[in-house]
């Protein structure tokens, strides 16, 4: 009730934006290439960062030349567009570009795809046409980007979300595809019985380590949502032999979503003298002399239905 109070007063701005662009007071700018929107109506925790990397290695496998356009919130760029084509061994980027255009950036080698990171998007799709071809722009966190239009607009809904929302909920009706996030096996078998099954993405976590059933663990994350995070390890861990008492024990170090992790925090966590996990947005934030101290948790994604992502394909291929 109280996180609906608080976000009254954003989603009334909003939704105002919205009618002046319904109005036609304010104009929408078209990219020269078919243009794909992810986005949500909360503040974050849906999982944007890797549905918005599998879309694009997707649309990429197929032959097509993708263009991610995202914002590169806390960069330390001064000079914006930033354009990253990410070649087999290439450097991260200086200066920082943000922790989720990094994960992208990471994700990227070796497959072609082009980063542009800014907070114009418009301009960003622009310059990056104007240097290469481009069959696809790939928006990140784009439904709230109301100056650029779009020709699809996928949005995604947490099945546990909670938190402060950016938008009314009756603005879903604009999304061309909604796909929930964060899934169990429980909601996943109540959907598979419903009459209207849902569209979903089931994320599948992976370990940078396999660890014994009798290690002591621990969490060190930053994130929106660190409990669906939580859930999802206690879940892998349990498949590599951990007991479920184990499993309540694991010690929990939650910041905010996108925090940096000082020298001082990063020291007392690895101090515990256990596995520390941490995700691959978390990683690029923690100093990098201590980064291959801790495990990584990494995430792949698979949606149902399978045809959806074709589906994607069929319409910038029409």
């Amino acid at each position: 009730m109280i996180k609906s109070i608080l976000s009254l007063p954003y989603q009334i701005v909003h939704s105002l934006r919205c009618l002046l662009y319904d109005w036609g007071v304010c104009q929408r700018k078209k990219l020269p290439a078919y243009t794909i929107s992810i986005g949500n109506l909360s503040f974050g925790g849906t999982g944007k960062t890797p549905v918005t990397i599998a879309i694009a290695k997707y649309l990429n496998d197929q032959g097509l030349k993708v263009c991610v356009l995202t914002r590169g919130y806390k960069s330390k760029i001064k000079n914006y567009p930033v354009i990253l084509s990410p070649e087999p061994g290439a450097q991260s980027p200086e200066p920082f570009i943000g922790d989720e255009a990094m994960e992208m950036f990471n994700a990227f080698k070796d497959t072609g795809i082009i980063l542009t990171v800014d907070p114009n998007r418009y301009r960003a799709g622009e310059i990056t046409s104007q240097k290469h071809p481009i069959d696809v722009f790939v928006l990140d966190d784009g439904m709230q980007h109301l100056g650029l239009a779009r020709d699809l607009e996928i949005v995604l809904k947490n099945v546990n979300e909670s938190g402060f929302m950016r938008e009314f909920p009756w603005a879903e009706s604009k999304a061309d595809h909604i796909i929930y996030t964060k899934v169990d096996e429980q909601w996943i078998t109540d959907n598979e019985k419903s009459e209207n099954p849902k569209k979903y993405a089931r994320f599948n976590l992976s370990l940078t380590k396999t660890l014994h059933p009798t290690e002591s663990l621990g969490v060190l994350t930053g994130v929106a949502d660190p409990s669906s995070l939580v859930k999802m390890l206690k879940n892998e861990l349990a498949a590599q032999g951990f007991q479920s008492k184990q499993l309540e024990k694991i010690v929990t170090r939650f910041y905010p979503d996108h925090h940096f992790f000082s020298l001082g925090e990063v020291k007392e966590v690895l101090a515990l003298g256990i596995n520390i996990i941490t995700t691959e947005k978390d990683l690029v934030r923690i100093p990098g002399e201590y980064r291959d101290r801790f495990v990584v948790a990494k995430l792949e994604l698979n949606f149902e239905p399978e045809s959806l992502l074709q589906d994607l394909y069929k319409g910038v291929t029409r």
